[in-house]
């Protein structure tokens, strides 16, 4: 038997909720993990094993403010003959040492710090979540008005930090690129079927909790690099296998594919053939409430993208409040264990939005055509309906589609794509499903069109 010491830190979630400022979630979620941080580096590693989240001795005293530590951690006792009332005593007096310091000592009684040790098989170590996921429901929760001290006195704290701040230049829009306009995305993602990687030994929870570290870094660099000199996304969390971020929605279909490929490279050398990575994704104007954005892009991950698994669930919601919804399933080849470069409605999106810039025309031309097809094709739903079960039925959309529509060079590659689709349709069952997807396609290929006018992409 093994001792296990899992210590978890909050609320997170309820200060980020209650920040109404980016800088301000950005700057919650920073201060949890500078305290997880100070406490790693106060953890003696002659004493215990860091199982989660990775961390090395190379990694103490570094100036890491640029990286996202987790609210679990989870530790070994190298000596288990160690009495628990003695371990417990030990652990708080590392906390104790840390938020004694002036500026945090204000903000002791708002952090939840629990921990708990337990005795447990090393082939069953990871059972000490599930005990977290319990203690993690006793939280000392603040009234709204108390909080909103808490988040300014949050902010204080970290000043003489490499934070955020009102006059931070980041370009989440798709417009002009400011913090006032535009149209920015709000990616929640996380890792599927965790729990069917092979942890029996402590080496092989050692060697996932690297792995997982090594890929949501990988994410997180993704998501701050720059274009043209200027950062176009901002990670607001990252934590386990978890990312909470903002990025402008020109870059989202470049992020999918990025965290698919990376989780294959990444994570092939273990045996766990059901891995994948799904999102929830919510475009958005850029005075919506981020409070809500976030929400929203959580319900899109756990209602929606998590039921189906290996899926990308994208929600815009214009300024007119029209909204568009599609769901990008099967982003992961299973078999080959790569990005499934054979999902059409990701490889159309994707060819629309590389083409390069384009005169202002073109763009119109386009922005009509992709109107038109809404229009016409969702009239006549019930004509392709009464088709997709014939024989000839490429032959009799291709004609239709050639009746509907005057194809101009610049209109010629959607209507390509829409006969395509229409034509993958296999049978009634599923053309009604498979038709407002369709339509969602096209809805969100005029949004990006509309609001891209005469950019490069």
């Amino acid at each position: 038997m093994a001792k296990i010491v899992g210590i978890t830190i909050g609320p997170i979630i309820e200060t980020i909720s209650e920040s109404k400022k980016i800088y301000e979630i950005a700057n919650a979620s920073s201060f949890f993990s500078n305290i997880i941080y100070e406490f790693l580096c106060n953890i003696e590693t002659d004493t215990y094993d860091i199982i989660t989240p990775n961390f090395k001795d190379s990694d103490k005293c570094k100036n890491n403010n640029e990286k996202f530590y987790p609210d679990r951690v989870v530790l070994k006792v190298k000596d288990a003959s160690r009495k628990e009332e003695e371990i417990l005593k030990e652990i708080d007096g590392i906390y104790q040492n840390i938020v004694s310091n002036e500026k945090l000592i204000e903000l002791k009684d708002y952090i939840n710090f629990n921990i708990i040790v337990e005795e447990l098989d090393e082939e069953n170590i990871k059972k000490i979540f599930e005990h977290l996921d319990g203690i993690e429901l006793i939280k000392n929760f603040s009234n709204r008005d108390e909080i909103k001290d808490i988040i300014k006195r949050i902010n204080r704290y970290l000043e003489n930090k490499k934070t955020l701040n009102k006059e931070f230049d980041v370009n989440f829009g798709m417009d002009n690129g400011n913090e006032e306009s535009g149209y920015r995305a709000i990616i929640a993602l996380d890792l599927d079927n965790m729990g069917k990687f092979s942890q029996k030994k402590l080496e092989e929870t050692l060697e996932i909790s690297e792995a997982v570290y090594r890929y949501i870094e990988s994410l997180n660099k993704f998501i701050s690099k720059k274009y043209d000199k200027k950062q176009e996304g901002l990670v607001l969390y990252s934590a386990g296998d978890d990312v909470l971020a903002i990025l402008n929605p020109k870059h989202i279909f470049e992020f999918i594919e990025e965290a698919c490929n990376k989780l294959n490279e990444i994570f092939s050398c273990f045996e766990n053939r059901d891995l994948s990575v799904s999102f929830g994704i919510f475009i958005c104007y850029a005075k919506y409430p981020i409070k809500e954005a976030i929400e929203k892009a959580h319900s899109l991950l756990f209602s929606k993208a998590k039921a189906i698994r290996n899926t990308a669930s994208i929600l815009i919601e214009k300024h007119s409040g029209q909204s568009v919804e599609i769901n990008l399933e099967n982003l992961i080849d299973k078999e080959e264990g790569k990005f499934n470069r054979n999902n059409n409605y990701f490889k159309y999106m994707k060819n629309s939005l590389s083409n390069g810039k384009s005169n202002s025309n073109d763009e119109e031309n386009k922005e009509r055509l992709l109107n038109a097809i809404v229009q016409k094709v969702s009239r006549d739903s019930f004509i392709f309906e009464a088709i997709i079960n014939n024989s000839e039925k490429e032959k009799m959309i291709k004609s239709y589609l050639s009746e509907l529509f005057d194809a101009k060079l610049e209109g010629k590659e959607q209507l390509e794509y829409l006969e395509k689709l229409l034509c993958s349709i296999e049978d009634k069952e599923k053309f009604s499903k498979e038709f407002r997807q369709i339509l969602s396609f096209f809805r969100m290929l005029k949004f990006y069109v509309s609001r891209g006018k005469g950019e490069g992409r």
